[in-house]
């Protein structure tokens, strides 16, 4: 990075939103997810920290697949619905400048996820989404799991609850 100081807008969004999914166990892999964004982009990144409350309880009554799965669901109420913004497991880490990505064409969608590959199903451990346009909330979101109205699929895979996406 040549001028760590500077930093930009995108032009499709005025407000660049990014939540990292993590447990207190993971705050070394988040750190080091943040350092691998910081260190390649210019924009202006607006980091939110997702309130750990009963989404971790749906973990230990096994109905969510890890304690922070639900947290990805905090995002768009945490950026007061503006902007863009990028949801990551903590597991990972950014080789090219988010720039990209903030400003990706969605194609007028709510959301966009990564493709599916071979051997691995289409998934939202990475995902965009316009934040103006989410319609969805946490609550609702556990509330129609709990009642068995949504699967633990339905929600983390399929993203049942959003009719705007990719």
């Amino acid at each position: 990075k040549t001028h760590p100081k500077i930093k930009i807008k995108t032009f499709r969004s005025t407000k660049n939103t990014i939540l990292i999914g993590a447990e207190k166990e993971q705050l070394l892999a988040e750190e080091v997810l943040k350092f691998s964004i910081d260190e390649r982009t210019f924009l202006d990144i607006n980091y939110v920290k997702p309130v750990i409350n009963q989404e971790k309880d749906l973990y230990a009554e096994q109905i969510a697949g890890t304690p922070f799965s639900f947290q990805r669901f905090q995002m768009p109420g945490l950026a007061n619905y503006e902007g863009r913004g990028v949801y990551f497991d903590s597991d990972m880490q950014v080789f090219s400048d988010v720039y990209e990505l903030f400003n990706h064409d969605m194609q007028k969608k709510s959301i966009v996820n990564c493709f599916a590959t071979e051997g691995r199903a289409q998934q939202y451990s990475v995902f965009l989404a316009e934040l103006s346009k989410i319609k969805w909330s946490l609550e609702e979101i556990i509330s129609k799991h709990k009642s068995k109205i949504w699967s633990y699929q339905d929600i983390m895979k399929d993203f049942i609850f959003e009719a705007e996406k990719t």
